[in-house]
């Protein structure tokens, strides 16, 4: 039933004639009420102060605490409170980059803030105060052969490659375990950066041949044990800390992908991952135990491409349950069941972007809405 085959050695690539599951109405997402929305942009008008104001907000990631979270954007780094919003810290942008200034992406640990740029520059803030602590420019691997007009004469040269595939507002090329910051990078490289100091620890180029194929989306498990690498169309897999291809998520004789990977979650419990393409769009399920495809989920014409996902923690009985929360480019925003599979829509409205959540506040997300630039906290279960 399965078809398996095994190019290189310790790379599987399996298929599963799964039907698909179309995805039907569902109710309106009354529940998911707004509790609190200031405007990321305005932070004066609801009494506080601020040295920078984030016009721009792009990414968000909750503290280790769970009490406060991170927002990022063109003009700086913004830590507010939770569930109050009130503003605590900030800190303006302070990299180089005249060609996309600002930050594009942020992770959270106990003892760091770690934010990049579109070029590839990491930069650790301190947690509480948000000052700017460490700079570690990208050092490029990969050149590429170019053009250029010298004097009449047209000279060839070695172009490096270097910063993040995308803009601003996708899907996470940032990644953090306990000790270790994984980047993703549009030169098809994954580097592994020192927590501590930001030095250089390891890297993997995921693509073979002189083809580039930057990363698109990287996630990190909920075990801290896989790394999921989207790139072109494949989900590479990488067992932690060896970086060993564990497994290729791809399409395969009767598995229906099409298009590249735009967005990337694991399970709460490790059981199940979740991808996103760009043809259909529609969202996949895979089986972690031996990479079995599931089912997928077909978005409705309109609905937008899935970019941005959640897995609030739920396991039961050995396999993930709980809610899958799906935020699409168009700015809406699912939530699905997990207690069966394949999961279920009970919920849909408008709002979405970017999201965490924080275990002190259970049946939420916090959303960064990118069409308003606001900050809300949405309720997706338990009473309204």
């Amino acid at each position: 039933r399965h078809l398996q085959t095994r190019s290189p050695p310790q790379v599987r690539e399996f298929s599963d004639p799964v039907a698909s599951t179309p995805r039907y109405p569902a109710p309106p997402l009354q529940d998911a009420t707004m509790v609190r929305e200031p405007m990321v942009g305005n932070w004066e008008d609801g009494g506080m102060t601020s040295n920078i104001s984030l016009l721009n907000p792009y990414a968000i990631a909750i503290s280790a605490d769970g009490a406060s979270v991170y927002v990022v954007g063109r003009e700086g780094l913004v830590r507010v409170r939770l569930p109050s919003f009130e503003q605590l810290s900030d800190a303006a942008y302070a990299g180089w980059n005249t060609h996309a200034p600002g930050y594009s992406d942020v992770v959270a640990s106990p003892t760091s803030i770690i934010c990049a740029d579109l070029e590839g520059t990491l930069y650790d803030h301190d947690p509480s105060t948000c000052e700017l602590r460490l700079e570690r420019h990208y050092q490029p691997t990969v050149f590429e052969l170019a053009q250029r007009t010298v004097a009449n004469k047209v000279e060839s040269f070695k172009k490096e490659v270097v910063g993040l595939y995308g803009g601003f507002g996708g899907a996470a090329r940032l990644a953090l375990s306990r000790d270790s910051v994984f980047l993703g990078g549009q030169d098809g490289v994954v580097t592994v950066y020192s927590l501590r100091t930001l030095n250089v620890i390891a890297r993997v180029r995921l693509t073979e041949g002189p083809e580039l194929a930057g990363i698109r989306v990287l996630h990190m498990g909920a075990s801290s044990q896989r790394l999921y690498c989207g790139a072109l169309s494949t989900v590479h897999v990488l067992s932690i800390p060896s970086l060993a291809v564990e497994a290729k998520v791809q399409s395969g004789a009767r598995i229906p992908l099409s298009g590249r990977v735009c967005g990337v979650v694991e399970g709460s419990g490790g059981q199940l991952l979740f991808t996103s393409n760009v043809g259909g769009p529609s969202i996949h399920l895979w089986d972690t135990a031996r990479w079995d495809w599931l089912c997928r989920i077909e978005l409705a014409t309109g609905d937008g491409i899935a970019c941005h996902f959640a897995t609030p923690l739920g396991n039961k009985g050995g396999r993930d349950v709980g809610h899958l929360l799906a935020a699409t480019d168009t700015g809406l925003l699912l939530v699905f069941s997990l207690d069966r599979v394949p999961p279920f829509l009970i919920k849909e409205g408008e709002g979405g972007g970017p999201m965490a959540t924080s275990p002190l506040f259970p049946g939420t997300a916090v959303v960064l809405e990118l069409q308003s630039g606001s900050l809300k906290l949405r309720r997706f279960s338990g009473p309204g």
